[in-house]
């Protein structure tokens, strides 16, 4: 028991580095009951479980980490098994780490109490040095915060402590409204998880680089945003998102029921090369050309509005009111009032004169947002132009490949869907694959083909949507390791285009357009069986030289 519980820690750790968090937790809670009977390793999970607590928001989660780092120093304190080197070492971290959480919940002189103690060796002076400046820059006492953090040899420490010691520098500089040392300070956090991504390098890169260390990227956003400048934190906003996707995506997690073992291996991050730095406006400009475009951007709470038309880039904050209005309609798209109030703060008042595709580009928050529906002069958007939607404007660069004529339908793979099985089987004709022969394999047999149609259920997985088959699931993994990219994917399942993450690493729409996919066709939320029959009639009803996101929009006009 104490080996699985130790395992699990180590697990837990691995799903806190990948930004798995209900998984960390549940895992932590699982190792403590494996430890229950040897004190010294329990006092360790516990003092990992509240460092992991504390580096979460909100509030409420750093109080439970300091009741879990309290615990761990009781039990090396009151147990007579523990030896002198685990208590020392545990007690001193939990003096640490509690300090960290003491200022974080605004409690400084909470904080400066548990430094009270004489550091008895080096590294534990430099330890100490290193906590006192990040105390000190969240006193605005920025002087001595870069004094302590020189004199504590910040620059020889690991990744993430010379990332936060360059994040919390520039969120003192941003509080003391000092922008130019903010900025600096931001740019300096960012090329250092740049740096760990390979830019310019044949180096692996691992997604939890950027799970947890997406605060550099989108504070210095609301920075550039706050100024009006909109080029650079749309750029500032690609860097972290939209080139993400290209780059990685997580393993499919095994059910829970599995050996540790297995666990631990399917926690494993995917590695793949990095192929480009992050885009510059330039470029990013170029790949929108004479499109347009709406950008969604969010830093914390606070967003804003990017209108980019003609090589132009407006930039307009979103109100805490028109954000009110908007999650209205996110619920209930057929209020009306709340609709016209979204529609004001998410579109131009000229987005109705042009009559080709809107591109917009929306984090996790608005990924179900039905833009389409978006009132315009009391009739939806829709009903001018169409809608694509994209995880970023770096899609607009995916690579390209070769297509066959093959058209491949596949659909009811358990059975249950007599909507989807007529579907299919009236566009494919014999060739349909459904039932057992609606397999992973036949997903994959589709890599080149000119048409991917796949009408089966959607199911949400820790690595994202997932496509259920016959026999087994197809994850957006499973789609960039084969590199499946049909030219156009009709994925007409439940939710086929969520995401479990911010930056878009699980989408399935993501998965096939960086695999070389032009058009994915994909569902925002639940539908059922027979509406999402009807929709795909109404869109096999038009004309055929068309392009999907025209034939889409006039299905849903229909």
């Amino acid at each position: 028991m104490v080996a699985a519980g130790a395992a699990l820690t180590d697990l837990a750790e691995v799903y806190d580095d990948i930004g798995m968090v209900d998984d960390a937790r549940d895992t932590f809670f699982e190792a403590e009951e494996q430890l229950r009977a040897a004190p010294g390793k329990l006092a360790f999970t516990y003092l990992k479980h509240g460092i992991f607590l504390v580096n979460q928001d909100p509030d409420q989660a750093r109080r439970a980490g300091l009741a879990y780092l309290q615990a761990a120093r009781d039990i090396v304190l009151a147990a007579p098994t523990v030896d002198s080197f685990t208590r020392d070492r545990v007690t001193y971290a939990v003096r640490l780490q509690a300090a960290n959480a003491f200022a974080d919940l605004g409690d400084l002189a909470g904080a400066e109490a548990e430094l009270s103690v004489e550091p008895v060796d080096e590294d534990e002076r430099r330890a100490m040095m290193l906590t006192r400046g990040f105390l000190a820059a969240r006193a605005d006492r920025l002087d001595e915060a870069e004094r302590l953090f020189v004199a504590a040899n910040a620059d020889d420490y690991d990744l993430d402590t010379r990332w936060w010691v360059a994040l919390e520098l520039a969120r003192g500089y941003r509080r003391a409204g000092r922008v130019i040392e903010a900025e600096r300070y931001f740019r300096e956090a960012i090329e250092l998880v740049e740096g760990s991504r390979g830019s310019g390098t044949p180096a692996r890169l691992r997604p939890f680089v950027l799970a947890r260390r997406a605060a550099a990227y989108s504070e210095l956003v609301g920075l550039l945003a706050d100024q009006g400048r909109g080029v650079d934190a749309l750029v500032a906003s690609e860097a972290l998102h939209a080139r993400t996707w290209l780059d990685v995506v997580l393993a499919d997690q095994p059910e829970r029921q599995q050996p540790t073992a297995r666990w631990l291996q399917a926690a494993s991050i995917r590695a793949r090369e990095v192929a480009q730095p992050p885009l510059g406006a330039a470029e990013l400009l170029a790949r929108v050309g004479e499109r347009e475009a709406i950008v969604v951007l969010s830093a914390g709470r606070a967003r804003w509005r990017l209108h980019i038309d003609h090589g132009q880039v407006d930039i307009v904050p979103i109100s805490t009111d028109e954000l009110d209005a908007i999650a209205r309609f996110r619920q209930a798209p057929d209020d009306r009032d709340a609709a016209r109030r979204a529609a004001r703060a998410l579109l131009p008042a000229d987005i109705g004169e042009r009559a080709d595709p809107l591109y917009v580009v929306v984090d996790r928050d608005l990924e179900d947002l039905p833009f389409a529906a978006l009132p315009i002069d009391g009739a939806p958007l829709v009903m001018r132009r169409p809608v694509v939607r994209m995880p970023g404007l770096a899609v607009l660069g995916c690579r390209r490949q070769t297509w066959t004529a093959d058209q491949i339908f596949i659909g009811d793979s358990v059975g249950d869907l007599p909507g989807a099985a007529a579907e299919v089987q009236r566009l494919g004709g014999a060739a349909a694959q459904t039932g057992p022969r609606a397999t992973r394999a036949a997903v994959m047999a589709a890599a080149n083909a000119e048409l991917l149609h796949i009408a089966v259920h959607g199911r949400a997985t820790p690595g994202g949507a997932a496509l259920v088959l016959a026999d087994g699931v197809v994850t957006s993994a499973d789609v960039l390791d084969a590199q499946v990219g049909p030219h156009t994917v009709m994925l007409t399942g439940c939710a086929t285009s969520s995401t479990a993450d911010a930056e878009g690493w699980t989408g399935l729409p993501s998965a096939f357009l960086a695999s070389g996919s032009r058009f994915v066709v994909a569902t925002l939320r639940s539908v059922p069986d027979d509406g999402a029959t009807a929709l795909i009639a109404a869109y096999e009803a038009t004309p055929r030289d068309q392009s999907p996101p025209v034939r889409l929009a006039a299905a849903q006009r229909a």
